[in-house]
């Protein structure tokens, strides 16, 4: 089966990872064959929070990615069959954002949005160079 996306054309492909969503849907099918069918779980059967965290955690302490796919794949195990008594969907506005919280921070700490952009760009640049260097590329 083919799963297409759509994205709009004028938004470079930069923004996603097409990578990440594929490790995301072969992690599902393998858990389709451990433990069966998402969608006959019953809300409460498991809990997907502590899943989530325990994931990153690993993440955290170990750098592999494939921790990230399986947290994502929690919260959308949460999403398609939400535990929560009052789960619903409502698209929000930037204005209700909890933002990028480092970005949220420089913003407030620098001068103006350009600026806080800026030290964003430089610190990812920094980070990119450093990880080239400990890969060894």
């Amino acid at each position: 089966m083919d799963i297409t996306l759509k994205w709009p054309d004028d938004i470079p492909e930069t923004q996603f990872n097409q990578d990440f969503l594929q490790g995301m849907v072969d992690r599902m099918a393998m858990s389709y064959f451990k433990y069966g069918d998402m969608r006959k779980l019953k809300p409460g059967m498991y809990q997907y929070r502590p899943s989530v965290e325990t994931r990153i955690e690993k993440y955290e302490e170990t750098g592999n990615t494939e921790w990230l796919m399986d947290a994502s794949n929690f919260l959308m195990i949460e999403f398609t069959t939400p535990a929560h008594p009052e789960a619903h969907y409502r698209g929000t506005d930037s204005d209700e954002s909890p933002g990028w919280s480092a970005y949220n921070q420089m913003t407030t700490k620098h001068k103006n949005v350009a600026e806080a952009d800026e030290v964003v760009a430089r610190t990812l640049r920094n980070r990119r160079a450093s990880q080239e260097k400990t890969n060894g590329s």
